[in-house]
């Protein structure tokens, strides 16, 4: 069979890539792959006789099916089912991992770090046992999944290293946990993976969902959905989840749906190893917001004003603060000439280096990968010796000279899944495709644009924070040109004014559309600055709070007396409560909040008790000074661990 097929034909019908001195793609059995096999198993080589050999790396699948699977693929034959072999397993392997469970301290120990409830697992029959990995025998969590009451399968999933197998002829297919649901709630919540279901349903949430992104999804299952008012997919935030989920959007009722994003995020497990505690509001906020967002909104779906201002940051990461979400589409638009790749440029060199964008602005560090349509070789060469001080990461660069590859390029996407970049495309316009149309694509056109959008999308969805430059209209430089998609489909967009194009002195950074946050500009100093410093910089730093002064301020407001941090958590509105934390330590260290004993004080309320103590301690008539001092130093600030 090997002789009758060529290696190219094997590399074209799976898309595979150069890997060393062979290749590699995706299995062509990705429902034995806990995440569809995302991160490609299948290893592909060709002997010096010609011989071609293949191999999925994961363990899980019979490399005679593979092979026949892949011959049918360039046979052009569809997709290949493997040999279904009969489900072994039995209730009672069941009922034997169940009592093992509490007896584990390795087990009990994964489902707390999971937030897993005991009583969801007893709910969801979660179990424990040694199972075989490779030969080797491992510490592992058994999960049954049931339909209808009746075991169709078993996963064991390894506690460390992290690794899972499932019992021969286990069914992947159905809704996980559908027999846990509450037929009497008014919504329900569509997940990927037994363990984010477990999750929710441990914190209130009225939860099912599907084993992995290959599930299937059949009628009845689509008509238990059906029933709820309202209807959460939350799916995996990767590409592989954002398919399933749209798949299931197709079936269930429109007017029911609402999608939750969750923007640097994978899933909602990602959430809750960031704050345990505040999981169950951090994951309602993010609901609510999505509410707040559908098509079909009803009444009672929308924010209050209220709601507002205290649930704002909760629903959105940024990779700059303020600036530029996680997962997202940001643009930055502008007249020619006006400075906007060299602005942007300076913002992405914070970003690779994890540098304060402005001296000011937390970033978080992340590659950067820059492909540009527009500029010439030495424009990018100006641009890079500007901002070479900023830090020694440097941001990657594609250009026409290089070849910059297309939005829907397959290897665009792995790149992305791999190594969660900030992916720039200067100028959005130069990535239209003209292919198979003889007038060109229009970015005037709503349908043109909109196919651009979901390519874009599948980057973010994939792991990609996208940024996008574009230019203003020529009628007014503070609009952005072409299509209404932009403003449907993009997250922030900032108009960038030049005051004395072209010298670039004086840059403003104008915020024209903003979702999730609160919209803010920026005044800045591009030239002599640039020269000397290396950086963009506020035109009045004393104009821009940070959040050590948002706390700062709100504690001199609403308690000049003073407050313990507890307090701070709990009342003050617009921040999460893990920055709220991160704020009153830096506002401690830049000396705009005091700890005395406990209470978070500013320096004129401490000053005040400080005075009010001296005169009202029992100085000794003989004028003791050292007492008085010894005095003062008690008051001093104590020492505040991290």
């Amino acid at each position: 069979m090997s002789a009758k097929i060529t290696i190219n034909q094997v590399v074209t019908a799976l898309g595979a890539v150069k890997d060393g001195d062979g290749w590699i793609a995706r299995c062509v059995f990705p429902a034995n792959h806990e995440h569809g096999d995302q991160h490609p198993s299948l290893v592909i080589s060709q002997t010096e006789a010609g011989k071609i050999l293949v191999h999925c790396r994961s363990g899980r699948c019979e490399q005679a099916d593979v092979w026949r699977a892949i011959v049918d693929r360039v046979n052009g034959n569809g997709p290949t089912i493997a040999r279904k072999k009969e489900f072994v397993g039995t209730q009672a392997d069941i009922d034997k991992a169940v009592a093992q469970l509490q007896q584990s301290p390795k087990a009990q120990g994964w489902l707390n770090e999971r937030g897993i409830s005991s009583s969801t697992a007893d709910v969801l029959q979660i179990g424990y046992a040694d199972w075989k990995f490779n030969g080797e025998s491992a510490p592992t969590i058994v999960t049954p999944h049931y339909v209808k009451d009746q075991l169709v399968g078993v996963k064991f999933r390894r506690i460390s290293p992290k690794d899972f197998t499932q019992a021969e002829g286990s069914n992947i297919n159905g809704l996980y946990a559908a027999d846990a649901l509450d037929g009497f709630s008014d919504e329900v919540f569509v997940f990927e993976g037994e363990p984010d279901i477990a999750l929710a349903l441990s914190h209130g949430f009225n939860a099912t969902g599907i084993l992995c992104a290959q599930s299937k999804v059949g009628p009845e299952d689509v008509a238990l959905l059906s029933k709820y008012r309202r209807i959460y997919l939350v799916g995996d935030q990767d590409l592989a989840g954002k398919k399933a989920m749209d798949e299931l959007q197709k079936k269930l009722p429109a007017e029911r749906i609402i999608r939750v994003r969750m923007p640097g995020l994978k899933d909602v497990g990602d959430l809750y190893k960031q704050n345990p505690a505040d999981f169950a509001q951090m994951f309602g906020a993010i609901i609510q917001y999505a509410r707040a967002s559908r098509e079909f909104f009803e009444l009672d779906d929308l924010m209050t004003d209220t709601d507002l201002m205290s649930q704002l940051e909760d629903v959105t990461l940024e990779v700059v603060s303020g600036m530029i979400p996680f997962n997202a589409i940001t643009m930055f638009f502008a007249e020619e000439k006006s400075g906007k790749s060299l602005l942007l440029y300076y913002i992405l060199k914070c970003i690779a280096n994890g540098t304060k964008v402005f001296g000011v602005l937390p970033t978080v560090k992340r590659p950067v990968l820059y492909l540009d349509r527009e500029n010439s070789r030495n424009d990018i060469a100006g641009m890079v010796e500007h901002f070479m001080r900023i830090g020694p990461e440097p941001v990657r660069v594609r250009t026409r000279a290089t070849g910059c590859p297309d939005v829907d390029n397959p290897w665009l996407i792995q790149f992305c899944e791999k190594n969660k970049p900030v992916l720039v495309f200067d100028s959005l316009t130069k990535f239209l495709k003209t292919e198979g149309n003889a007038k060109g694509a229009d970015p005037f056109h709503p349908k043109d644009m909109s196919e651009l959008f979901d390519k874009l999308l599948d980057l973010t969805a994939a792991g990609a924070t996208v940024v996008i430059i574009h230019h203003s209209t020529k009628a007014d430089f503070e609009q952005y040109a072409n299509s209404h998609q932009i403003g449907a489909n993009v997250s922030r967009a900032f108009c960038v004014i030049s005051k004395d194009r072209p010298s670039l002195n004086r840059v403003r950074l104008e915020a024209k559309l903003f979702r999730g946050a609160e919209p803010r500009s920026f005044d800045l100093i591009g030239f002599p600055v640039i020269s000397a410093q290396g950086m963009f910089a506020l035109a009045d730093p004393s104009s821009f709070q940070t959040d050590a002064d948002r706390v700062a301020e709100w504690v001199r407001k609403t308690h000049p007396e003073g407050c313990n941090r507890e307090t701070v958590k709990k009342e003050m509105l617009g921040m999460r409560a893990k920055a709220k934390v991160a704020a009153v330590r830096e506002a401690i260290k830049t000396k705009k909040l005091y700890d005395c004993d406990g209470l978070l004080k500013t320096e004129n309320s401490r000053s005040q008790d400080r005075e009010r103590l001296i005169l009202e301690k029992d100085v000794p008539s003989d004028g003791n000074e050292p007492e008085r001092l010894l005095i003062q130093e008690e008051l001093n600030p104590l020492p505040v661990s991290a």
